[in-house]
């Protein structure tokens, strides 16, 4: 994968954890996969979630850095 692909990911994975745990299933097997994609997903950039390489998705990086979770 490579690093737009990682990024849209990432903020795909982080949106359906947040959906599950509104609706209380932060105990699911699929929270639990979204986790440990999210993850291997930072793991492959250093630790930190994946920055877009094309500069398109800034607005959604933005909000991860307000977030805290950039």
């Amino acid at each position: 994968m490579n690093t737009t692909q990682d990024f849209q990911r990432y903020h795909e994975l982080r949106h359906r954890m947040t959906e599950l745990l509104r609706s209380g299933h932060h105990e699911t097997t699929e929270f639990e996969s979204c986790w440990r994609e999210i993850v291997q997903i930072k793991n492959r950039h250093g630790g930190f979630p994946p920055m877009p390489d094309d500069g398109t998705e800034m607005e959604l990086c933005e909000l991860a850095n307000l977030e805290g979770t950039r």
